[in-house]
C-alpha cells in the first residue's frame, strides 16, 4: 500500500529509534591505568611527599643519636679522633640502611595501591561495557519486538479486509 493509503487507514507501520547512549561510569581528572602506572614506578606527588617525610625523619633522629652519642663521649674524655670517627660512621651507615629500608616498604605499598587501582580501572570498564551491552540489547529487541507488531498489526488489517469482503459478497450472511 502507499504511503498515503496506509496513513489514511492507520495501517502505516511504527518507525521508532531505541538507539540510545549509555551513560558510562568516569572519575572526572582521573585515570585509574595512569595512577596504577606511577604507583609501580614510585612516581608522583604521593610518593615525593612520602620520601621526603621519610628522609627528614630518619635524618632527625640519626642525627639526634649521634649528639646523644657525641655528649657520652665527651663526657667520658674522649673529644676527636678515632673512636668517634669510627662511631660517626657506623652512625651514618644506619641512616643508610633506614632509607633503604623505608624505600623498601614505600615500594611494596606502591605495588600494593597499584594492585587496587588497576582494580578499579577493571571495574569501571566493566561497568561501562555492561551499560553499552545493555543498551545494545534493549535496542534489538524492541527493534525485533516493534517489526513483530506492525506484521501482526498488518496481518489483522488484511484478515479484516478479508472478512469484510466476504461479508459482502454472501450478502451479510457469512455467520449464519
Amino acid at each position: 500500500m502507499s504511503s498515503w493509503l496506509s496513513k489514511a487507514l492507520g495501517t502505516n507501520s511504527i518507525k521508532m529509534d531505541f538507539n540510545y547512549e549509555p551513560a558510562m561510569a568516569s572519575v572526572p581528572g582521573m585515570s585509574f591505568g595512569s595512577i596504577a602506572n606511577q604507583m609501580l614506578k614510585g612516581e608522583g606527588s604521593y610518593f615525593d611527599s612520602q620520601r621526603e617525610y621519610g628522609a627528614r625523619a630518619i635524618q632527625d633522629a640519626s642525627a639526634q643519636a649521634v649528639n646523644r652519642q657525641n655528649q657520652a663521649m665527651a663526657m667520658r674524655g674522649y673529644g676527636e679522633g678515632g673512636l668517634r670517627s669510627l662511631l660517626d660512621a657506623t652512625s651514618g651507615i644506619q641512616a643508610g640502611e633506614q632509607i633503604s629500608n623505608f624505600n623498601q616498604g614505600l615500594a611494596g605499598q606502591g605495588f600494593q595501591m597499584a594492585g587496587q587501582f588497576a582494580n578499579m580501572g577493571l571495574q569501571q570498564a566493566m561497568t561501562n561495557q555492561a551499560a553499552q551491552n545493555d543498551a545494545k540489547q534493549y535496542a534489538l529487541t524492541s527493534s525485533y519486538n516493534q517489526a513483530a507488531a506492525n506484521k501482526a498489526a498488518r496481518g489483522q488489517f488484511a484478515g479484516n479486509l478479508i472478512s469484510t469482503a466476504a461479508s459482502i459478497a454472501t450478502g451479510g450472511m457469512g455467520g449464519i
